[in-house]
């Protein structure tokens, strides 16, 4: 969190939560920016000097949200992928999971976005997406933000594109180009057969 502190800005709205408050969130927003330990007299913003629930020495997470943008297309984070540009299943062309939301990404999550973007330049981010016919079809897609569930498609797709999610390996390892696929509601995902 100290080397992305640098993005944030002030006014930018937090979450912030300690299990020493009951575990409940408190929406905050920034008021100044210290990395000092002993800096926390300065953090109550005195223009709002409200009964605060932290108090020194109490430990908390914070969730900074260091940019917002609105409609914009966003899928389920665990349906995005890398694939190497030199493997020969990667190919696909650009083409109900695909929705537009507004998309926030926090403190946390922009070092998940910037391992990947950041990553080999051998590596695509790619989507699967549902064909009439019930096989994948491989898509290179370009990320923007990202929150804890969804992340923004810059590229790639387009509204209504339906794209596949499921369990980390299956995303990421087992499905390839022209894979055929069962569609199953979300609760019946992890059931088997017996």
């Amino acid at each position: 969190l100290v080397t992305q502190i640098a993005s944030s800005q002030i006014g930018a709205a937090a979450q912030t939560s300690s299990n020493t408050i009951g575990g409940t969130d408190v929406s905050n927003y920034l008021v100044k920016i210290r990395i000092l330990y002993d800096s926390y007299s300065d953090l109550i913003d005195p223009s709002n000097p409200k009964k605060f629930p932290f108090r020194p020495g109490m430990s908390a997470s914070a969730d900074i949200q260091t940019q917002t943008n609105n409609n914009v297309l966003a899928v389920p984070i665990n349906a995005v992928t890398t694939r190497d540009k030199n493997d020969t299943a990667t190919v696909g062309n650009k083409s109900k999971d695909v929705k537009k939301k507004t998309n926030t990404t926090t403190e946390n999550d922009s070092s998940n976005q910037s391992a990947v973007s950041n990553g080999s330049d051998d590596l695509l981010e790619v989507v699967f997406v549902l064909q009439a016919d019930n096989t994948v079809k491989l898509v290179p897609v370009k990320s923007g933000i990202q929150d804890m569930n969804y992340i923004e498609i810059t590229d790639g797709l387009k509204e209504g594109d339906e794209v596949i999610t499921g369990p980390f390996t299956i995303v990421s390892k087992t499905l390839k180009n022209k894979t055929k696929v069962k569609v199953v509601p979300k609760d019946q995902l992890f059931e088997t057969k017996e």
